[in-house]
């Protein structure tokens, strides 16, 4: 009897020595996945932030932008471009407005309405007489 219990002792650590090497695979397989997982995380922590930098700089820039053209809009900032450039216009009156809706009419609740007159092409604005 003595024999068969040296055997028996002798299967069971050779059965235990396969678990744990299959045990140490999976924990350095796993180790290596979370590695990738975390590499892949941080690039994208990255690309979100540079995107983030990119919209800040674009945001600056549209306000920049509008401030100029809301610059420029003032009317004596219109008056003074139109004598830099020799131009021979004015600013228009409320009666040579034409407001037009979305569909390209003219509005009909406008002073000017009685003295617009459709153009042929329906692609180019209408003129106030």
């Amino acid at each position: 009897m003595g024999k068969n219990r040296n055997r028996n002792k002798k299967n069971l650590l050779m059965g235990a020595v396969p678990k744990l090497l299959v045990l140490a695979v999976a924990l350095v397989c796993g180790a290596v996945v979370f590695w990738s997982f975390d590499s892949k995380c941080y690039q994208l922590g990255q690309e979100i932030h540079k995107q983030e930098q990119e919209l800040v700089a674009k945001q600056n820039e549209y306000i920049h932008e509008e401030m100029r053209w809301k610059e420029n809009l003032i009317a004596s900032n219109l008056d003074r471009a139109i004598l830099r450039h020799g131009l021979g216009m004015g600013i228009p009156t409320p009666r040579q407005i034409v407001y037009i809706d979305a569909e390209g009419q003219p509005l009909k609740t406008q002073p000017s309405y009685a003295h617009v007159k459709p153009m042929m092409d329906p692609n180019k604005a209408f003129v106030a007489q």
